[in-house]
């Protein structure tokens, strides 16, 4: 997450965590400016890091996770549930609409030298959003958005008739699980102390979390 390992930029190792703390020369968050970016920011309270705060404090056991115990098995769970859908669904998220973003800018700039007129930023997007476990049918076992998305079709009808995933059929069980339901889901309330603090539902001491939304899957 800090130090990556498998993607390699031009001058240094891609990671998790730049997606969400990259600046520009002069210090200015990378994506300020951008209108996803600006209202996701106000939403968490005005941090240009506020994906990372909300990893690293999960990792670290600080902020709303200062109280969770290393002897509890539902706040671990939490806490790793936590960082690992926090690095993939806000980190990554929000840098694959600056990569588009950023394509869009270069076409309307028409700059032929400025990411192949915004190609190469699409590209990105792309790749960002599938991950590189997907492989080039997308039959993978990826943890990204896209696997994300297949993993959310649960309703028959919008099961992909000629996927290979899906068999290539309809009715085919939703990737949450046999019961139809996603993993966190109702049936699953392991972690709740934790996580209703984040989510501000109620946790195992019967009072209410805060009120800022972790989001759901």
């Amino acid at each position: 997450y800090t130090e990556g390992e498998f993607s390699e930029k031009s001058s240094s190792m891609r990671t998790l965590q730049g997606f969400s703390t990259a600046t520009t020369d002069d210090g200015t968050p990378k994506l300020a400016g951008e209108k996803f970016f600006d209202m996701y920011r106000a939403y968490w309270g005005g941090s240009a890091t506020y994906a990372d705060d909300f990893v690293m404090a999960a990792l670290d056991k600080t902020g709303v996770f200062a109280d969770a115990s290393d002897a509890d098995e539902g706040d671990n769970l939490a806490r790793a549930e936590i960082a690992n859908k926090g690095a993939q669904y806000q980190n990554t998220w929000m840098y694959i609409i600056h990569e588009m973003e950023d394509a869009v800018a270069d076409c309307r700039a028409g700059d032929l030298t400025a990411n192949d007129k915004g190609v190469k930023a699409i590209d990105e997007a792309w790749v960002f959003w599938a991950g590189s476990l997907e492989g080039t049918e997308g039959t993978g076992n990826g943890v990204q958005m896209y696997a994300l998305a297949e993993k959310g079709c649960a309703v028959p009808e919008h099961v992909d008739v000629h996927h290979p995933r899906d068999g290539g059929r309809r009715g085919g069980l939703p990737r949450g699980g046999p019961d139809g339901q996603r993993q966190g889901g109702e049936g699953d309330r392991r972690g709740v102390g934790v996580l209703g603090r984040v989510a501000g539902g109620r946790g195992r001491d019967g009072r209410w979390g805060p009120d800022v939304r972790a989001g759901g899957e």
